[in-house]
């Protein structure tokens, strides 16, 4: 304050203090760093070549400080972070849209990168460093890679409004006997279970279509192509559908699994995990789950 202000009565002033408490401060500062800070002529004193190179480094410092504050800031404010999720289609043109929506109430300047793929696809981006939380249908018990269980529900029964089925509250096996029936592809867990169930229960199902994606068979079932079992989660989007929903007495399961990087922490992160896990819970309260 000395430097800027060019004499110890004009510091004192504006530090609120006295002039020989601002004299007793220099004396302490120059016995510190042994080396004489001004140069004294009555009132008037005149800053050394010394004072002068350590007024600078002390301004460097200072605004070292200043920088630092401001990343500080910035980190929490999050002005410049960014959120990169993958995940496989069974969550992605419904579920994780809204959670995205939810998130970004929070944290509006993250910019976040959506990707969607198979599970292979998600779990390389995942462990070359390419996104930060992914979705994927089972835990992949990976080292490097922290797996928790996302959802683990039961399948339930998709039918067309109109079709006589609609009045049962509950659908078993045998009543798809010789009803079209739209499933997934063999390489889908979901139908090695189904295609388990109709011949532990002697039923050969009139397979009407074999589609890849969950929002593919609600779509058909919509249109009135057949029956099919499909995920709560898909079948969430189509309540407003030409559909009707019900329990299923079998335990088809249909599973997903969280997955980050091992000591991956943020509070982006943290906080879209959150969301995620809160409006999972909420998700199938709609649906007969």
């Amino acid at each position: 304050m000395v430097m800027l202000c060019g004499s110890m009565s004009k510091a004192a002033e504006h530090l609120y203090t006295s002039q020989p408490a601002i004299s007793r401060l220099i004396q302490a500062l120059e016995h510190e760093t042994q080396f004489p800070l001004f140069i004294r002529s009555g009132a008037k004193i005149t800053p050394t070549r010394e004072a002068l190179t350590f007024f600078r480094e002390v301004q460097l410092y200072f605004n070292g400080i200043g920088y630092l504050e401001e990343v500080a800031r910035r980190i929490l404010a999050v002005q410049s972070e960014s959120l990169r999720i993958s995940t496989t289609p069974a969550l992605a043109f419904g579920f994780l849209p809204r959670v995205i929506h939810l998130f970004k109430r929070t944290f509006p300047n993250v910019r976040v990168i959506y990707q969607v793929g198979r599970a292979e696809t998600v779990m390389y981006r995942l462990m070359s460093g390419g996104c930060d939380v992914g979705f994927i249908p089972t835990a992949p018990g990976i080292k490097g890679v922290h797996s928790t269980l996302f959802y683990q529900l039961p399948g339930i029964c998709a039918i067309p409004k109109g079709h006589p089925l609609e009045k049962q509250d509950e659908i078993t096996v045998e009543m798809l006997a010789d009803e079209p029936f739209i499933t997934l592809t063999k390489d889908n867990t979901q139908r090695v279970q189904m295609d388990r169930l109709f011949d532990e229960a002697g039923i050969t199902p009139n397979i009407a279509m074999e589609v890849q994606y969950g929002t593919n068979v609600c779509a058909f079932v919509g249109m009135g192509l057949g029956l099919s079992i499909v995920n709560p989660v898909t079948a969430h989007e189509y309540l407003s559908a030409d559909i009707a929903f019900r329990s299923f007495h079998s335990k088809i399961l249909f599973t997903s699994a969280l997955v980050v990087p091992e000591h991956r922490h943020s509070r982006v992160l943290e906080h879209f995990v959150a969301v995620a896990q809160k409006e999972i819970k909420t998700y199938c309260e709609l649906v007969p789950c």
